[in-house]
């Protein structure tokens, strides 16, 4: 591809971005937010710093009976979108060149779809399969559905977990079995390099293998795999998507991914995609529903501004101690991805990470050491969720760790903005600071 056809499709794909704003809530939101641990972080929702309670990042849990209470809760949706957006990016052989498939998201106007979730070939793990349903209309609407499991495990599509946001505007999180609502924040910070769709010919260099043909609901589709990491390095390793492309639309028809979470062996399905199809504008509506009261947030669930600073330094210190003495190496911070670093940092195998979770196995709790360690990682889970919802709210956050080490003290590690207008700073000893701007 010469440079001034690179710049064509670069201008398309900015024009994508420009479009669809947020083809799903950031992928670095909605993975930070997952509760590896229900005691550790009992509240389902995560404050951003000076304007209390985030509501809205609420999801389906993966549940295994016995006690393994809570393995992850993942807006399922968001990952789809995002993942639809970076394979388009990759897509590029005789039949669907790159520049087509640009083409199609381009003529696009809305787009609807089916989602399932669960574990992959595992004899360790067994819990049921987590659905959910996303939907997108031009330019900048978004509704992301949760299906609650039933006390039998099996999900009930009538009580629902619902999200419908924007990146410009206030959205609202709706529970439909507790018949409760609160309003969310636009998605206006940092997002993740899967919806930017730059560095356009790494990506079709390093589009790993085509699948071949196959027909999926009765349509011909081509086959395209490749390593998460390659669109998002900082999304952790092992992760990988495949896409089958509608041959004649040139859309998507089925997108999956597989990747594991602190161990844990995860495939995402998206299929049964609907494009352009008419959507109804209620279900874009974010008024209360007639019925619906405000949700309550427990006193016990708040933290002060100065005590999500203070959890973020923490979690900070804590990844220098157990990494030999440096941040995370990455320019979006996810909280899987800084929990699965942490417990390779601290020498925890999957065996001794389910004796802690279930706490009734000495494997793990006999090693005083490594007990201390598990504790000090599970704890930080909310830390790291507070710290991803700044850069996912934050256009202003920036975070300067692949830079900055522990032993710089007058160089900035994390800044954002307060609600105040002050600039909240965290620099690389681990001093903190409130400026003006």
């Amino acid at each position: 591809m010469n440079n001034e056809r690179l710049k064509t499709v670069d201008d398309d794909c900015r024009d994508i971005e420009r479009r669809l704003m947020l083809f799903g809530k950031a992928i670095e939101c909605n993975l930070s937010i997952t509760d590896r641990v229900l005691e550790q972080l009992s509240s389902e929702s995560v404050a951003q710093p000076g304007t209390g309670a985030l509501q809205g990042s609420h999801s389906g849990s993966l549940t295994r009976r016995g006690s393994l209470k809570t393995l992850q809760k993942l807006s399922v949706g968001a990952l789809a979108a995002t993942v639809l957006l970076a394979l388009l990016s990759t897509v590029a052989d005789s039949r669907l060149t790159f520049a087509q498939v640009v083409d199609s998201m381009q003529k696009a106007t809305s787009c609807s779809y089916d989602i399932r979730m669960g574990m992959r070939n595992s004899e360790t793990f067994h819990v049921p399969e987590l659905t959910g349903k996303f939907y997108w209309q031009a330019p900048d609407q978004f509704r992301s559905e949760d299906y609650l499991l039933q006390n039998d495990g099996v999900p009930d599509s009538l009580s629902k977990e619902i999200n419908i946001f924007s990146r410009s505007e206030k959205g609202i999180a709706l529970n439909t079995k507790e018949k409760t609502y609160s309003e969310t924040l636009p998605f206006g910070g940092r997002m993740s390099p899967l919806m930017a769709l730059q560095n356009l010919s790494d990506f079709e260099a390093a589009a790993s293998k085509n699948l071949g043909s196959r027909v999926i609901n009765g349509i011909p589709c081509t086959g395209f795999e490749l390593a998460m990491e390659v669109v998002d390095p900082d999304s952790g390793d092992g992760g990988k998507l495949e896409a089958w492309i509608d041959n004649h639309t040139r859309l998507p028809q089925q997108v999956s991914i597989s990747m594991f979470d602190s161990f844990i062996p995860v495939d995402l399905v998206f299929e049964n995609f609907q494009w352009n199809e008419p959507l109804d504008e209620e279900l874009f509506s974010v008024v209360p529903p007639t019925g619906y009261s405000l949700r309550k947030v427990e006193a016990n669930q708040k933290r002060s501004h100065e005590e999500i600073v203070g959890g973020i330094v923490d979690a900070f210190r804590l990844y220098a101690e157990l990494s030999g003495g440096q941040y995370p190496q990455v320019k979006v911070i996810y909280g899987d991805v800084m929990l699965d670093d942490l417990y390779r940092f601290a020498g925890i195998s999957l065996e001794q990470y389910m004796a802690a979770i279930n706490k009734d196995n000495e494997l793990i709790v006999k090693d005083k050491e490594l007990w201390d360690k598990y504790s000090r990682i599970s704890e930080s889970t909310r830390d790291w969720a507070e710290l991803n919802a700044i850069m996912s709210h934050d256009a202003s956050a920036l975070y300067n760790g692949m830079t900055v080490a522990p032993t710089d003290k007058e160089k900035v590690l994390f800044n954002w903005r307060r609600v105040d207008g002050k600039d909240q700073v965290i620099y690389g000893d681990l001093r903190v600071e409130v400026q003006s701007p």
